[in-house]
C-alpha cells in the first residue's frame, strides 16, 4: 500500500510547509475478501442457516475481511490515528447495500479492569452470532479511553476510527470484519480508503489511499 501524503500546520501557521511524503511500508492493506454466506456455510448452526434460507428470496449477505498493519521504524514518529472507510454500492439496485453487521465494535484503552474477552470477528445475522477466526487476550482497559469505534453500522458508508492512547499504540496487524446485506440479483462493489496521520514537529501530516479496484460481491462468489 502507497500512502499519499498531505502536510498541514498543527501549529504556528507562519512556519514553512515541510516536503510531502509518504508513509510507504507503515500502513498494510490486507484484501478486502468476501464469501458469500449460504445456508451451506452456517450449516452447523440450524438458526443462522433458517434466516439465511428465510432471506434468499429477497437478500444476499457476505462475510467481508480487512487486514491493515500499522508498523514503524526506529526514527520514525508514531502514528497518531488512522481510519478505515467503505463506501458500498449496487448500480441498478432498487436499494442500497448496508453494513449489517461490523467487528469490532470498540477498543478501549488498557488500564486499571482486567478481563478476559475473545476478539472476533462475532458478527450477527437475525440477532444471532457467525463466529468468526477467534483468539483470546487478556487486557486491561478503561471504558472512557476509547481506541477503536466503529461507525454507521446499517448504512452504505460504514468505517473504523483509530486513535493512538497512552497505553495502546497504532502498531502490529488488526482484523476488520463486516457483513454486507445486499439486493438479491445485484453486484454489490466496495471501495476502501485508509487515511492516517503522524505529528513531528508540531506539523500534522495526514495519509491517505485509496483501493485501487472496488471488491466485487454478487451470488457467484
Amino acid at each position: 500500500v502507497q500512502l499519499a501524503a498531505t502536510s498541514r500546520r498543527a501549529a504556528n501557521p507562519e512556519a514553512p510547509a515541510p516536503p510531502a511524503a509518504t508513509l510507504a511500508g507503515r500502513v498494510k492493506l490486507g484484501g478486502p475478501f468476501a464469501v458469500l454466506v449460504t445456508p451451506e456455510y452456517v450449516a452447523s448452526s440450524p438458526d443462522l442457516c433458517a434466516f439465511v434460507e428465510q432471506e434468499a428470496a429477497h437478500s444476499l449477505y457476505h462475510l467481508v475481511h480487512i487486514s491493515v498493519s500499522f508498523e514503524s521504524g526506529e526514527a520514525e514518529a508514531p502514528l497518531a490515528t488512522a481510519a478505515l472507510d467503505i463506501a458500498l454500492k449496487s448500480p441498478g439496485a432498487s436499494r442500497r447495500p448496508v453494513a449489517w453487521s461490523m467487528s469490532p465494535m470498540q477498543i478501549t484503552d488498557p488500564a486499571e479492569v482486567t478481563s478476559s474477552l475473545t476478539v472476533g470477528p462475532q458478527l450477527k445475522l437475525g440477532g444471532i452470532e457467525l463466529a468468526g477466526i477467534g483468539r483470546t487476550r487478556t487486557r486491561v482497559h478503561r471504558e472512557n479511553d476509547i481506541f477503536l469505534q466503529a461507525f454507521r453500522e446499517l448504512r452504505a458508508d460504514p468505517g473504523w476510527r483509530l486513535q493512538r492512547t497512552s497505553a495502546m499504540a497504532l502498531l502490529g496487524c488488526f482484523r476488520f470484519c463486516l457483513i454486507v446485506r445486499s439486493e438479491i440479483g445485484a453486484t454489490t462493489e466496495l471501495a476502501l480508503t485508509i487515511a492516517a496521520t503522524v505529528f513531528r514537529r508540531n506539523w500534522l501530516r495526514s495519509y491517505s489511499y485509496s483501493l485501487l479496484d472496488p471488491l466485487s460481491m454478487s451470488a457467484t462468489l
